[in-house]
């Protein structure tokens, strides 16, 4: 009997076959070669950019005075609680393609592409931006004209008075060789192009450093009082505006399957680099408000500008120096990010499965030099400030996907649920959605308190419904702390500022929604797994299976490690029967449609159960 479209989308779109055929499209797999320091490092270097020499002024002047100091610290307890679940996430699924691995698994193929989809966006865009920052820092480290770098521009939306905002075209061949140069040394291999950017991001946290010593020295109290000009409101409207200072944790997640020891590595990773990025943004923060009165801060350059005031010219030539170091490694960081989701979406058959071949050395040569070369083209040719919310909005929606796919999976397990509880856990995870949009318009829109006790007190309620009901599925590795609070705080947060954002963000979004909904439709949909060109055309796909299943058959692996500290290692797939249940123990940790399959063994730090 023909199978219509619909059946086709409807077979296809919630649930993948076992990564065993995917795997066999790559032609080989990257080696495992990162500690979690070098995890950590590599996060700090793709969070703390230039950018940084740039925010903490404007948000200071702006926002919140000196308060910007605990703002740093509130937005870096809300980042974390995303962290968490991509930690947890990157523990069972030890593999390249961070959130879109973790969506595929928990509610099919279909969500895990659009997550994918905005993965790209805040990759490739901010890499394109942060190279066009990058001529612009080095030419003031050198006292260079800028415009000797730029063939032609022109602006189709004007920008303010820095620049920033703007949209059109702008040649400027300085970037294309910044992107030509990294991604030519992450061709080099992921050891190699690791240590690269480590000794980089080492060098950029000396720096620091130095600027944090030499600034102390000028801090005069008086500068910190009052210490909240905005109010106790000023220190959150401070943190949602660093917020996005904190975006490329999930990087880290993206190097699983290049991790030594991913149940220990990874967590060290991910909350590591937090930690470290959010003790860095504090200190730059207290010594900026501390060295000049917030009113007085020059938004354009703050940093610079306060050290060539105090007479400390040199200092100033550090700024300079760091700036161009943090260039150098959030596109680094960034590249290397884009490059495995690349990989993993290759393997899948929702792109080219070209993308999934290593090198010799063990590197998705093909997926790296795509990302370079469309950075590459984009930092060429456009001025795209103008999309920086575009950006924010599609990262934030993969962080609030991962927090749902957390909270579902700890709930739902595929044909142990009763239909009664998913519908609950459902309706939960979509009282919460609501709630947490509701918070971003409010802020937008200056509505009473009345609003937000109320939107609280509803929150209040759900999460007490939960209490209700059992955990079916525990990791037996790293777990996400105190269920189900954390990915639902997580979840409100990422929509609070998802609702936050300028609307001319939310068309941009919805384009990019239909066009990639397009893609999946007309192309991913008929290449994934068990189609084309496969020697399993005609068979019926299998429920997902957990990714790290495979270890053992494609040397996922490293052969000279103990398996038993190693998350994934497996000696295959078995169907054991039993499902957790409150208070008990369980042989299952798996990934289905839209739930855990019944049939997946559990991974963890001591091998499998």
């Amino acid at each position: 009997m023909h199978e219509t479209y619909l059946q086709k989308f409807r077979r296809k779109a919630f649930s993948v076959n076992t990564f065993d055929k995917v795997m066999d499209t790559s032609g080989g797999t990257m080696k495992r070669t990162l500690t979690g320091l070098q995890l950590a490092l590599l996060g700090v270097g793709t969070m703390v950019g230039a950018g940084l020499f740039v925010s903490t002024g404007v948000a200071a002047k702006e926002k919140s005075g000196p308060g910007i100091i605990l703002g740093y610290i509130v937005a870096g307890v809300a980042c974390t609680l995303s962290a968490l679940c991509y930690a947890e996430y990157s523990c069972d699924y030890p593999m390249a393609g961070g959130a879109f691995n973790f969506i595929t698994a928990t509610f099919g193929e279909f969500a895990g592409w659009m997550v994918a989809c905005q993965l790209f966006i805040e990759w490739t865009l901010a890499n394109a931006a942060v190279a066009k920052g990058f001529s612009g820092y080095f030419s003031a480290l050198f006292g260079i004209n800028e415009k000797i770098f730029q063939v032609y521009e022109y602006n189709f939306v004007d920008g303010d008075e820095t620049g920033a905002g703007g949209f059109g075209i702008e040649i400027e061949w300085l970037s294309v060789v910044f992107i030509a140069v990294l991604t030519t040394v992450l061709l080099l291999g992921t050891r190699e192009s690791a240590m690269v950017q480590n000794i980089s991001v080492v060098i950029y946290i000396v720096l620091i450093f130095f600027i944090v010593i030499a600034g102390a020295t000028q801090i005069k109290n008086d500068n910190y009082k009052p210490f909240l000009p905005f109010g106790a409101a000023g220190i959150f409207q401070g943190a949602s505006s660093v917020f996005f200072s904190y975006i490329g944790f999930d990087m880290v997640a993206s190097m699983a399957e290049e991790a030594i020891n991913p149940g220990r590595d990874l967590p060290i990773g991910i909350v590591g680099s937090l930690g470290a990025a959010t003790a860095i943004y504090v200190a730059m923060s207290a010594v900026l408000t501390g060295m000049v009165s917030y009113k007085d801060i020059n938004i354009s350059a703050p940093f610079s500008d306060v050290f060539n005031t105090s007479g400390m010219g040199w200092a100033a030539t550090i700024v300079a120096v760091g700036a161009v170091l943090g260039c150098t490694n959030s596109n680094f960081g960034g590249l290397m990010g884009q490059s495995r989701i690349f990989v993993t979406m290759g393997r899948a058959g929702l792109l080219p499965p070209t993308l999934a071949r290593m090198s010799s050395r063990q590197v998705p040569y093909w997926s790296i030099i795509m990302s370079g070369v469309i950075a590459g083209v984009l930092a060429l040719f456009l001025n795209i400030d103008l999309l920086t919310d575009f950006v924010s909005m599609g990262t934030l929606f993969a962080y609030m996907t991962v927090c749902i796919g957390v909270l579902w999976r700890r709930y739902v397990v595929a044909g142990e649920t009763p239909p009664e509880t998913q519908r609950l856990v459902a309706l939960n995870i979509f009282l919460i959605f609501v709630l947490g949009l509701l918070t971003g318009f409010y802020y937008n829109y200056d509505v009473g308190m009345a609003a937000y006790a109320t939107t609280i007190g509803i929150f209040v309620i759900v999460m007490a419904s939960f209490l209700f009901l059992p955990q079916r599925f525990k990791p037996s590795g790293f777990a996400t702390p105190l269920m189900p609070l954390v990915p639902a705080c997580g979840m409100m947060i990422n929509l609070f500022l998802i609702g936050s954002l300028v609307k001319y963000a939310y068309y941009f979004w919805i384009a990019w929604v239909i066009v990639s909904a397009s893609i999946y439709m007309l192309y991913g949909l008929h290449h994934t797994q068990g189609e084309g060109k496969s020697s399993h055309e005609d068979a019926e796909p299998e429920p997902f299976v957990e990714l790290a299943a495979v270890a053992a058959k494609r040397s996922l692996i490293d052969p000279e490690l103990p398996r038993s500290s190693l998350v994934g290692a497996s000696s295959g797939y078995e169907r054991p029967s039993k499902v957790l249940q409150r208070g008990q123990g369980s042989e299952v940790a798996g990934g289905s449609g839209l739930g855990n399959a019944p049939g997946s063994r559990v991974f963890s730090n001591r091998g499998t159960v």
